[in-house]
C-alpha cells in the first residue's frame, strides 16, 4: 500500500514540476519580450535627446514583442476590454489589437490597488 502512495505522490510531483517549468518558461519569455520592447522604445524615441513616438509606432512595437496581438474581426467586438474596432475600423472586416492577458491582469490589479 505504501508503494502505491509513494508512486502516486511521485506522479503528482512530476506533473507539478512539469507545470512549474512551463510557467517559468512562459514568464521568462514575457520578461524577454518586455526587455526588448523597452529597448526599442528608447531607441525609437532617441532618448535622451528626445524623439517622438506616435501611436502607430507604439502599436507596431507592442505587436512585435507580443504585448498586443492582432485579431481579424468581421464585426465590432462590443463589450470586450481594449477593443476600439467600431471606432477605428468601421463596419466590415478590421484588425483589432488585443492586450496580452498578463497585461490585462496587471492593469486590473493596479486598478484594484493590489500592487505596490
Amino acid at each position: 500500500m505504501s508503494s502505491i502512495k509513494d508512486f502516486e505522490l511521485a506522479q503528482r510531483i512530476h506533473v507539478a514540476t512539469h507545470e512549474l517549468k512551463a510557467r517559468i518558461a512562459a514568464l521568462e519569455a514575457e520578461r524577454e519580450g518586455l526587455r526588448a520592447f523597452i529597448a526599442n522604445l528608447f531607441e525609437a524615441t532617441d532618448w535622451p535627446e528626445g524623439g517622438d513616438l506616435d501611436g502607430f509606432q507604439f502599436q507596431e512595437l507592442a505587436t512585435k514583442h507580443g504585448i498586443l496581438t492582432p485579431e481579424e474581426r468581421i464585426a465590432p467586438c462590443e463589450g470586450r476590454e481594449s477593443c476600439w474596432c467600431s471606432d477605428y475600423g468601421g463596419p466590415g472586416p478590421t484588425t483589432c489589437y488585443r492586450k496580452a492577458q498578463w497585461l490585462i491582469d496587471a492593469q486590473s490589479a493596479i486598478a484594484q490597488g493590489e500592487t505596490k
